[in-house]
């Protein structure tokens, strides 16, 4: 299809809310650790900028959804409020000694009854979102007809709002499928205070995930206390365009006090029948692997679509009492053809059971859970974690350790692996930020193993990464920032008699930030190298960019970024996390040498139009062909347009 031909409408926040906000939710997913376009985070995300969190009347669960926020931090913001009237965000953020990516959560996602800006935060009752995404330098798959339709991403979605009632749906398409409606997926709410009712698509997310989360959270990153600040979400409807990790049914949640008691109640339950796509094994009659790409593109990958049916029933419950709380949940999961894949995403067989326990200490200053999982076989996994928040400082230890045949479809950790299965670590955290001083200190070391060879390994995998960062603020609109990053892990070598040995990747990065009226600057160097215990040559990369934002006019914001990049190979490639259409990040591989050109340009026409347009362009003088298999582009450049508009009624 057609650029010209094509009609992508695009709505996430209204125009009030982008007149207060900065776009700089790139470098908050990548201090985060989250990789990942179309992430239901994303989505979380936007619907707390679009219907802000009340903070005089929330409760300390709603806070604590926020990413990167705590039962605790709810707690203490309750606190604060409860003894001044005329507290502000800004003094709430100062008081809370928040960082800058926690401060900018707050801004975006809250507001406080006396708050001047309450009014930009004002939601639509009705957004639609469209997205295109083309490429120029077409796939070699497309060209050759193997796929079966254009190789543009177009991406919808319709959400309405009214007090208690929320209603939505999403309809994508991926380059090199044919139909505008290749995934849809929707979901209609109700709720109050105290009970929610949710039909469609959803997800639930509880304990520490190990056997119910999302597909995708905050991972190891700059923001090193961000992979511990994980409280119960509950229910959710689905509105993302990822293909998988979500449920189809109903769901259903209530909560409560018992009498006039403290002891409160928390109590759901949902039923899902959801379609989902892997190989179909004739000879074995069964599904010997599954297939969550979401991509469906070629006929192979078209047979794949939809194989087998997934139902799921499962039920929470939940006591929570002062400073405890004490949960149990579990779900019964059946497949409508026995699974024969190895993943740990899993079951294996045709049907099962999973259950888990978990249970929370919290405090304005500390905060102790724990969760013990059992999956469908007995096999068990298991996190527990300490977090402490003081004035000058955030310290938290994490451990976790699961058996080698643990499986779970719905689970999710932040370890070096996101399957929680066949891994044990230990993850330790500090983040320094003396008072009213300009700069803060942060520091994360994870040792981890796994207890027997994972997939594409012989032997046992086993690793210690750590990073250390000083973010220095040498004025009101400048600042700074030193990474250091070392990660060893076991990887292997082809073609070699002793192929395995332990890599080590040593990153730094040296960035500084100019923010003066209109205008922002972002210059950026950082420097890879990868040693391969002298069994092979030593590798090296650079990387450097400078970064341009104006806004001109209330209007208009553009922004512009040259990168420069130079390694030995892909083994030395550096990712780049750059700004995008709202609701999606890029964060490109770039390996060989060249340069990437962005720009975008976003203009808010009113009451409540904004179009944005994206073009990235890259040149590679050393590398012939990019990506691999079907996504193979056969040319020495590549470039892209995106192109967005954001209606809010």
């Amino acid at each position: 299809m057609q650029i010209s031909v094509c009609i992508v409408i695009t709505v996430s926040l209204s125009l009030d809310s982008f007149a207060q906000e900065d776009i700089i939710s790139e470098e908050l997913w990548e201090n985060s650790g989250q990789f990942s376009e179309n992430s239901p985070y994303f989505d979380a995300y936007e619907y707390y900028a679009r219907t802000p969190i009340r903070l005089r009347t929330a409760a300390v669960s709603e806070i604590a959804r926020l990413p990167g926020f705590t039962p605790a931090m709810g707690k203490t913001i309750l606190s604060l409020l409860s003894s001044n009237d005329t507290l502000s965000l800004s003094m709430l953020a100062d008081s809370l000694q928040l960082s800058p990516d926690q401060r900018y959560i707050l801004y975006q996602c809250t507001v406080i009854s006396a708050d001047p800006f309450i009014l930009y935060k004002k939601p639509k009752a009705f957004t639609y979102r469209a997205r295109l995404q083309q490429d120029f330098s077409p796939l070699s798959a497309v060209e050759n007809a193997k796929f079966r339709g254009s190789s543009d991403d177009i991406y919808q979605r319709f959400l309405w709002q009214q007090s208690q009632y929320s209603a939505g749906a999403v309809f994508s398409k991926d380059g090199g499928e044919s139909s505008l409606t290749e995934f849809i997926s929707g979901a209609a709410e109700w709720h109050n205070a105290h009970t929610e009712i949710i039909i469609g698509d959803f997800t639930a997310q509880y304990g520490l995930g190990n056997i119910m989360w999302r597909q995708f959270g905050l991972k190891k990153g700059a923001e090193v206390l961000a992979p511990l600040r994980r409280s119960d979400i509950g229910l959710s409807p689905y509105r993302s365009a990822n293909e998988s990790g979500f449920l189809r049914g109903i769901a259903l949640r209530h909560s409560g006090t018992f009498a006039d008691s403290a002891l409160a109640y928390n109590c759901a339950a949902w039923f899902s029948s959801t379609p989902r796509s892997g190989t179909y094994d004739s000879v074995n009659a069964g599904i010997s692997s599954l297939w969550n790409s979401g991509l469906f593109r070629t006929a192979n990958e078209q047979a794949k679509k939809h194989t087998f049916n997934e139902k799921t029933l499962g039920a929470l419950s939940m006591l929570t009492y002062q400073n405890y709380s004490l949960g149990a949940a579990g779900y019964g999961i059946e497949y409508s053809l026995p699974l024969l894949s190895q993943s740990s995403d899993a079951l294996r067989g045709k049907s099962g059971t999973l259950w888990t326990l978990f249970g929370e200490y919290t405090m304005t200053s500390l905060i102790i859970s724990t969760e013990i999982s059992s999956d469908a076989d007995g096999a068990l996994g298991m996190q527990s974690q300490v977090m402490v928040r003081q004035p000058n400082y955030e310290a938290g230890l994490a451990l976790r350790s699961f058996a080698a045949d643990f499986r779970s479809p719905f689970g999710y950790h932040f370890g070096e692996f996101s399957a929680p299965s066949n891994e044990q670590g230990l993850y330790a955290a500090v983040s320094w930020h003396p008072h009213e001083q300009p700069y803060r200190l942060s520091f994360y070391a994870d040792i981890y193993r796994s207890l027997r060879p994972r997939y594409g390994m012989k032997v046992p995998t086993q690793g210690l990464d750590m990073l250390g960062e000083l973010q220095w603020k040498f004025s009101s609109g400048t600042t700074g920032l030193l990474r250091l990053r070392s990660e060893t892990k076991t990887d292997n070598i082809s073609q070699s008699a002793q192929p395995y040995l332990q890599r080590t990747v040593t990153s730094m990065r040296a960035e500084l930030r100019k923010e003066q009226q209109s205008i922002q600057y972002r210059v950026r160097c950082e420097a890879i190298s990868v040693d391969f215990e002298q069994r092979q040559a030593h590798e090296y990369g650079l990387l450097s960019f400078l970064e341009l934002r104006y806004s001109p006019f209330q209007w208009l914001r553009c922004t512009g970024r040259m990168t420069y990049f130079s390694t030995d190979s892909y083994s030395s490639a550096i990712w780049a996390m750059e700004p995008n259409v709202q609701g999606i990040l890029t964060s490109s591989v770039l390996y060989g040498q060249g340069m990437r050109c962005m720009a975008m340009a976003q203009c808010i026409v009113p009451p409540s139009l904004t179009f944005t347009l994206r073009y990235v362009s890259d040149i590679r003088n050393t590398i012939v062909t990019v990506s691999e298999g079907e996504n193979i582009v056969e040319d020495f450049g590549q470039s892209r347009l995106h192109l967005q508009i954001d209606i809010g009624l």
